[in-house]
C-alpha cells in the first residue's frame, strides 16, 4: 500500500473515532441563575475531545426537575455558554439538573455528568415609596412568588452625601403583606432618605432583593428662637433641632437677604449696625454653607 493510501486510511480512522458515540463527553459544567430573568440559567462547559479539529459542531441539552424524567431542550447550541430557559410554572425551590452532549451529523458524544442548581424564589416587583414630607411614608409592592412562606422588609438611612447605614428589618411584616406604613419617621425628618428592600423567603432560600428610595427631607429648622437688644446690638439665640446641620443662616424677614451664616454651635449670634426701628429675622439650619441647595437648608423659623 502506498504512503498516500496509508495517509488517507489514517484520516478515515481518525474521523470515525471523532464522530462515533463514544467520543468524550463535555465536562467542567457550571450553572448559574440569570440575574435578569428568573426562568433562565447560564450553563458553561468545556469539550475535552483529544481531536479538537473534529469536535462536534453543536451541543444538545437535557433538563430534569427534581427526580423526574430527562427532557430534551428544543434548541441546540453552538458553543459555551448556553442561555437555557425553564418552564415558568416550574416550582420555586425545585432541584434543576442539566446535562449535554456534543452532536455532529448523526453521531453524538456521551452525555456529560449532570449539574444541578436549586431554583430560587420569585422576587417582588413594583416596589414604590410614597412620601408626604414630615407626615407620612408608605410602601407598596407586588408579590409574584407562589410558595414563599416569609417576607423580610428592611430599610437603611441614606445621608445627603449618599452614604448609607446598615440594613435593619422592619417589624410587623407577614408573608401575605403587600404594603407597609412607616411608624418611625424620626431619622427621615432631619435631612435624610430611607432606602427599602423587600426579600421573599422559602425555607432557607431567598429571592433577589428589590429596592426603592424615598425622597430626601430638609434639615429640621432651629427651635426656640429668641431675640434681645444689648447696647444697640441684637442678640439671637436658638436651640439646634437638626443633628446634621452645622450652620445657621440668618436672613432679614420679608427681604430674605442673608445677613450672616454662622456655626450652629454655640447657638447664638450678634447682629450689629442696625438702624433704629423694628427688625425681623428668620433662621434656617444649613448643612455646611450651601445656602443655595434646597435639600441642605431647612424651612425658616
Amino acid at each position: 500500500m502506498s504512503e498516500a493510501s496509508l495517509r488517507r486510511l489514517a484520516a478515515v480512522v481518525i474521523l470515525a473515532a471523532a464522530c462515533n458515540g463514544s467520543s468524550s463527553a463535555p465536562d467542567a459544567l457550571t450553572v448559574a441563575a440569570d440575574d435578569f430573568n428568573f426562568d433562565a440559567y447560564i450553563v458553561q462547559w468545556r469539550y475535552a475531545s483529544n481531536l479538537p479539529r473534529f469536535a462536534p459542531s453543536l451541543f444538545e441539552f437535557q433538563t430534569r426537575v427534581d427526580s423526574g424524567p430527562w427532557t430534551t431542550y428544543p434548541t441546540v447550541f453552538g458553543d459555551s455558554p448556553a442561555f437555557v430557559k425553564v418552564d415558568p410554572a416550574t416550582p420555586e425551590g425545585a432541584l434543576l439538573s442539566f446535562r449535554l452532549r456534543g452532536i455532529r451529523g448523526g453521531s453524538a458524544s456521551e452525555w456529560s455528568s449532570p449539574i444541578a442548581i436549586r431554583r430560587g424564589v420569585r422576587a417582588a416587583t413594583d416596589l414604590s415609596v410614597q412620601n408626604q414630607e414630615g407626615v407620612k411614608l408608605s410602601l407598596r409592592w407586588t408579590r409574584r412568588s407562589v410558595l414563599a412562606d416569609g417576607l423580610r422588609l428592611e430599610r437603611r438611612i441614606v445621608d445627603l452625601d449618599l452614604s448609607k447605614g446598615p440594613w435593619e428589618a422592619r417589624p410587623g411584616i407577614g408573608a401575605a403583606d403587600t404594603s407597609y406604613e412607616e411608624k418611625d419617621l424620626t431619622p427621615w425628618l432631619d435631612g435624610h432618605a430611607f432606602e427599602y428592600r423587600v426579600i421573599y423567603t422559602l425555607r432557607s432560600l431567598e429571592s433577589a432583593p428589590v429596592a426603592a428610595l424615598s425622597g430626601f427631607t430638609r434639615p429640621l429648622p432651629p427651635a426656640s428662637v429668641n431675640a434681645s437688644v444689648e447696647n444697640g446690638t441684637v442678640l439671637l439665640t436658638w436651640t439646634n433641632a437638626s443633628k446634621i446641620a452645622d450652620h445657621v443662616a440668618i436672613t432679614r424677614e420679608l427681604a430674605e437677604a442673608v445677613v450672616a451664616v454662622v456655626p450652629a454651635n454655640p447657638p447664638a449670634a450678634r447682629i450689629d449696625g442696625l438702624l433704629p426701628g423694628l427688625h425681623g429675622f428668620q433662621l434656617k439650619a444649613v448643612v455646611g454653607t450651601f445656602t443655595g441647595v434646597i435639600n441642605y437648608v431647612s424651612e425658616p423659623t
